[in-house]
């Protein structure tokens, strides 16, 4: 089982993707040259910590996917419907019409630069 996540702390791994094992080791990659493939997925979200975002307090992790399998530079990707999750703008994960889809799972997110789509 892994965690992704957009890593936002400032340094030298500012703005990549954090891909996380179980046993909490952590690899990044660039979103401008990686592009990811995100297998047997799930949107995970803590609620508290997002509502307090959307409510004005300073950012912090409050949100990731699981999934069970990584590829990484897939050679297609089927991209369909874009994902997001910005807690200044919605406590919760959204698709494209804004509704909340927290916990949904999905076989397969791909990764296009920062963002994430349904696959």
């Amino acid at each position: 089982m892994y965690k992704v996540r957009f890593h936002l702390g400032r340094g030298q791994n500012y703005k990549k993707w954090q891909v996380s094992s179980l046993d909490g080791a952590a690899v990044y990659f660039d979103p401008e040259t990686t592009k990811l493939k995100l297998i047997n997925c799930k949107l995970k979200n803590n609620k508290n910590i997002s509502r307090k975002i959307f409510e004005g307090q300073n950012k912090m992790v409050c949100a990731w996917v699981e999934c069970e399998e990584i590829q990484i530079n897939p050679n297609s990707n089927t991209i369909k419907n874009k994902i997001s999750y910005n807690p200044k703008k919605a406590p919760y994960w959204c698709d494209e019409s804004g509704a909340d889809i927290d916990n949904q799972k999905f076989d397969m997110i791909f990764s296009e630069g920062n963002a994430l789509y349904m696959g």
